[in-house]
């Protein structure tokens, strides 16, 4: 059994430009379903899965302003492709491969305040259309709005309903 994981490497990629050494941290939250209270004519409310929350991420890069990133292209407003590489380690000496893939739109950066002697940090925040998640290969969870895909880590359920109205 896997003891506690410590991350040994990460790198992140976005629209090719790698960060490695001014990555500071990944927020990549799972997707979450959206639930809606229900009764009927029954005694018992009840929650039905109504759909998935709006998917966020963000990273967080030390030493890099968001003037150096618009010379990259990286601007609010611009769509692109993320990929975060992840490699851990657990008690047992067992390395885990953990690859996040997101794509959509640079919904803000920001810059926070530096002082004399410290390096910058610059939080970019995201706003997804897709995102995927995986670990050692096998699929944790993935969805697409745009796609209509939502696996959360057991099937793609919304496969057999793409195939009825001819999305498949």
């Amino acid at each position: 059994m896997a003891g506690v994981l410590t991350r040994m490497a990460q790198r992140a990629v976005i629209q090719g430009v790698p960060l490695y050494l001014t990555l500071e941290d990944v927020a990549d939250p799972a997707p979450k379903k959206m639930m809606e209270k229900t009764r009927g004519g029954s005694f018992v409310e009840r929650e039905v899965s109504t759909g998935i929350e709006a998917m966020t991420a963000s990273l967080t890069i030390k030493g890099c302003r968001q003037e150096v990133l618009a010379m990259y292209g990286l601007q609010a407003g611009k769509n692109c492709a993320v990929t975060v590489d992840e490699g851990y380690r657990d008690e047992d000496g067992t390395q885990f491969k953990v690859k996040s893939e997101w794509v959509g739109e640079i919904s803000s950066i920001e810059d926070s305040n530096t002082k004399m002697g410290e390096l910058s940090q610059t939080v970019i925040n995201f706003s997804c259309r897709r995102k995927k998640k995986t670990i050692n290969g096998r699929i944790c969870w993935e969805v697409a709005s745009d796609g209509s895909v939502v696996n959360l880590g057991q099937e793609d359920f919304l496969a057999p309903f793409r195939a009825i109205v001819g999305l498949a």
